[in-house]
Parts: C-alpha cells; sequence; structure tokens
C-alpha cells in the first residue's frame, strides 16, 4: 500500500505539469494595442458644463497674468524712460 502511495505521488506531479498551461508571449505591437484599448475604456469624458467652467478659468487666469506682465512692462519702461531723460 505504501508503494501505490509513493506512485500515485510520483506520477501525480507530471500531470500537473501538464496541466499547467503557459502563458502566450504577445507580440509587442499587438500587445500594446490591447492595451490602448483597454485604456481606452478607462477614460472619462467631462461633461458639457465642465468643459465651458474650466475654458473660463483659463481664459481668466491668461487675461490676469497678461494684465500683470503688461503693468511689469509699463512700470519698466516708465522707469527706462525716467533714466534716460535725466542721463
Amino acid at each position: 500500500m505504501a508503494e501505490e502511495t509513493v506512485k500515485s505521488t510520483v506520477n501525480a506531479a507530471p500531470e500537473k505539469k501538464q496541466k499547467e498551461k503557459k502563458p502566450k508571449k504577445q507580440n509587442g505591437i499587438g500587445k500594446y494595442f490591447r492595451d490602448l484599448k483597454g485604456e481606452f475604456k478607462k477614460i472619462v469624458w467631462p461633461s458639457k458644463k465642465q468643459v465651458i467652467n474650466n475654458t473660463l478659468v483659463v481664459i481668466a487666469a491668461i487675461i490676469v497674468c497678461g494684465l500683470f506682465i503688461w503693468a511689469i512692462d509699463m512700470g519698466l519702461a516708465a522707469l527706462m524712460d525716467l533714466f534716460l531723460k535725466n542721463a
């Protein structure tokens, strides 16, 4: 009976190896496009209201930055004129 247990244990190991399937190697291009398709499914598109709100925020930020740069430019230009007139 001990021999049967040993035989069944020895025979069971090769069967497990045969049942395990190795994953197929995927070529680089095919894997890339499968992954790309999966990533596209994860995209959450903003609503129209969010797009409009974000656009207005960006435009306002651009205007504020533009006014700030314009004010600095005008101040430096006036300072330069003051130095050049007195020189």
